[in-house]
């Protein structure tokens, strides 16, 4: 459920603000809610704090691959609109 994880990813980081796994959680969260830029933010606050937190690292990749997938579609869909 997200809302519960929304709510423990909330809790831990008001425990530590610092803690890269807390932040990493709360970007999962908005992640998994179609939130990506938000998300790309906690991952990169985790490495911020953690240069070598692989799990922000590897999730940053994800966000990078999404957004190359979500361009793809974008431009197919204008190509579609614009071909006669």
């Amino acid at each position: 459920d997200l809302n519960q994880a929304d709510k423990y990813a909330e809790l831990a980081m008001a425990a530590d603000r610092y803690n890269p796994s807390a932040l990493v959680n709360k970007g999962n969260v908005l992640f998994a809610k179609s939130e990506y830029e938000k998300a790309l933010h906690f991952y990169k606050e985790a490495v911020n704090i953690e240069s070598s937190c692989v799990e922000a690292l590897f999730n940053m990749g994800t966000f990078l691959i999404v957004s190359i997938y979500m361009y793809d579609r974008t431009i197919r869909g204008v190509q579609l609109l614009l071909s006669p």
